[in-house]
């Protein structure tokens, strides 16, 4: 993806000399400007800048917020961004990689869990599972999240307060963000908690097969 239609064209040029049809269909790439992703999303993007060192005016159409926005979100689980020139001191592309060069760490809870999800964490971490709660995701709020797997995986404990509809709303958002979900309601585990977490233990273990010597 690209702010620029002369450097969408040169990537789709460039992309169509390496890969053959068979790559592209296993692939599925896209390449396009800003506008064209626009409401579109990929698990992994590769944002291309497009702007020379002494290019002032194309600067300042990268960093119009809105059109920025949208570049610098596309992407479900990675963002690789690609400059060919120093940007501008005080502007956005600056301030985005600075702040991706020192990331903050993992965020604090966004507050207290249930009684249940707590619980379920507990048993979770007396597992060896490393977990945290009230894990905040954009606008939504994860009851557990389950670190260390190289991938965003997420534990519901319960209903959304609002209500199912806001429910199914959060899990297929949270999807679309790239969250594996697992499901440990209260209703369907409330007398039998281990069996529940040891499914959960053996879910979130990874598979185990025959050992290759060679």
């Amino acid at each position: 993806m690209t702010p620029f239609r002369a450097q969408a064209d040169a990537l789709e040029g460039a992309a169509l000399e390496v890969f053959d049809v068979d790559d592209l269909e296993a692939l599925d790439p896209r390449v396009g400007t800003v506008h064209a992703f626009q409401g579109n999303e990929r698990d992994i993007v590769i944002a291309s800048v497009g702007v020379g060192p002494e290019d002032g005016a194309s600067w300042r159409f990268v960093e119009d917020p809105h059109l920025f926005t949208v570049f610098v979100t596309r992407a479900r689980r990675r963002l690789i961004v690609l400059v060919s020139a120093q940007p501008p001191d005080g502007g956005l592309v600056a301030a985005y990689l600075a702040q991706a060069d020192a990331p903050p760490g993992p965020p604090k809870p966004a507050g207290p869990v249930s009684p249940w999800a707590s619980a379920i964490a507990d048993d979770l971490a007396s597992a060896g599972i490393d977990v945290t709660t009230a894990y905040p995701s954009g606008r939504h709020v994860v009851d557990v999240c389950v670190r260390g797997l190289g991938r965003n995986v997420g534990i519901e404990c319960g209903v959304h307060p609002d209500g199912p509809d806001a429910h199914i709303e959060r899990h297929l958002d949270l999807m679309r963000r790239g969250w594996d979900l697992l499901e440990a309601h209260r209703s369907r585990g409330l007398d039998r908690r281990g069996e529940l977490v040891v499914g959960l233990v053996q879910s979130l273990s990874p598979p185990s097969g025959p050992v290759s010597r060679s």
